[in-house]
């Protein structure tokens, strides 16, 4: 069995990974401005801002732990934007 990674450690993104936490960054983005715009003021509409910023944060954190090794670039990993 391989060494498991330390969950609480930094990881710099390689390039690649950089470019697709910016596509993570740009979609939930598009639905946040779209959950904003379409579903009244809630707890619902709260409870789905808070699953997209997790969704966000899942997905850069899934990139960058499983990505190829190469060149880091010193950047940390995007969230959404916080509910308005």
């Amino acid at each position: 069995m391989g060494e498991e990674q330390n969950p609480f450690e930094y990881v710099k993104p390689t390039e690649q990974s950089v470019e697709d936490i910016k596509l993570i960054r740009e979609r939930c983005d598009e639905l946040h401005t779209l959950i904003t715009q379409r579903i009244p003021n809630s707890r619902e509409k709260s409870l789905a801002i808070t699953k997209l910023e997790e969704t966000s944060m899942w997905a850069n954190k899934g990139i960058v732990f499983h990505q190829s090794p190469g060149d880091a670039v010193g950047i940390g990993v995007a969230t959404c934007p916080p509910a308005e």
